[in-house]
């Protein structure tokens, strides 16, 4: 079912019908809503359908809102390298609770045709505990819909994990250097990335409960702490999802690595993190003796021309390294391997 008002045609740039032609909102199921930025500013059409709750997921601000209703809003662009999968969760609660309450909820976005049309999908994988082509058949003979490709990417992560986050996984921490700390968006400042990397980090550890860190590295100076196993960015050879333990031998075994492990930023780094894009590479020192530890990069491009087993695949994963020879296991028997 789709509800529409009559104004001029208009295309994407790209010449693309927009669902400005097709109607504002759309039914996807009981009390549940897909649409467009003119759908959530009618609140006559809102209370024709009795619809409550509004979630935005766009990175403007409504012109029109009404005190009756309830609000939600995701702040992303419709681009590639946008994080929607680490705010699924909340999305989904929101929606749950709206649907719950016996009320009508809208999902938009700024065409109701990329962003707010993965929440949606995202929240039926969710409930059906279906993949996303199925579910994306289903939503799409509804309404013209068009997730872009890192959005498709992002369900089909949040689907290997069983519709949920698991801070475990291996492909959801390495999803979230790439996505939060790429430098693409070059409109965000380098800062800003690092503070919402580590929010939302922090959001996805709390809702995976009991999590094992794995085996500790420390300077191997003066043996402070820095990171854990879980922080270390390798290549699986196999479709695991979870994240598995080396052990030091195959840290100095010229098939299996570089010389060099690529990790996690920590938050100990964040004061020492100032190097702009035209500086290139920057140093951060061990905070305990001193010692130039980690190399960073927040060059448009990673560290590159890496082809060892253990990095092979983290192309955009490669911001931050440390050489083999300046760290080392804090204790061999903690180490967890799968």
């Amino acid at each position: 079912m789709q509800y529409k008002r009559q104004r001029p045609r208009r295309r994407t740039p790209g010449g693309m019908r927009t669902n400005l032609e097709e109607g504002d909102m759309h039914l996807i199921e009981e009390h549940l809503y897909l649409g467009n930025i003119v759908a959530a500013q009618d609140p006559e059409a809102l209370k024709e359908h009795n619809i409550s709750y509004i979630l935005s997921v766009f990175d403007d601000e409504l012109s029109v809102k009404c005190d009756s209703l309830t609000y939600m809003q995701i702040r992303v662009y419709d681009m590639y390298d946008e994080d929607l999968l680490t705010h699924l969760p909340e999305a989904i609660e929101f929606i749950d609770s709206a649907l719950g309450s016996g009320k009508g909820v809208l999902v938009h976005c700024h065409m109701g045709y990329s962003r707010s049309a993965t929440v949606v999908i995202g929240y039926l994988m969710s409930k059906t505990k279906q993949p996303y082509e199925p579910v994306y058949d289903m939503v799409r003979a509804k309404r013209l819909i068009g997730p872009n490709k890192g959005f498709r990417n992002q369900l089909s992560v949040f689907a290997e994990m069983g519709f949920t986050l698991n801070a475990k996984n291996r492909k959801l921490r390495q999803f979230m250097v790439e996505t939060l700390l790429t430098s693409d968006t070059f409109w965000k400042k380098w800062e800003n990335k690092v503070d919402a990397y580590f929010a939302r980090l922090e959001l996805i550890e709390s809702m995976t409960g009991e999590l094992d860190m794995g085996a500790g590295y420390v300077c191997h100076k003066c043996g402070h702490k820095l990171f854990n196993e879980i922080h270390v960015q390798r290549s699986t050879a196999s479709e695991e999802d979870e994240w598995v333990g080396i052990d030091s031998d195959t840290l100095s075994d010229g098939k299996e690595s570089c010389g060099y492990l690529y990790i996690e930023p920590q938050k100990w780094m964040t004061g020492l993190l100032g190097v702009t894009a035209d500086d290139g590479p920057g140093l951060i020192k061990c905070p305990d003796c001193a010692q130039e530890l980690i190399e960073y990069n927040d060059m448009f491009d990673p560290f590159t021309a890496c082809y060892c087993l253990s990095h092979k695949n983290l192309f955009k994963c490669r911001r931050f390294r440390v050489a083999d020879n300046k760290i080392k296991i804090e204790s061999q028997n903690e180490l967890k391997l799968d």
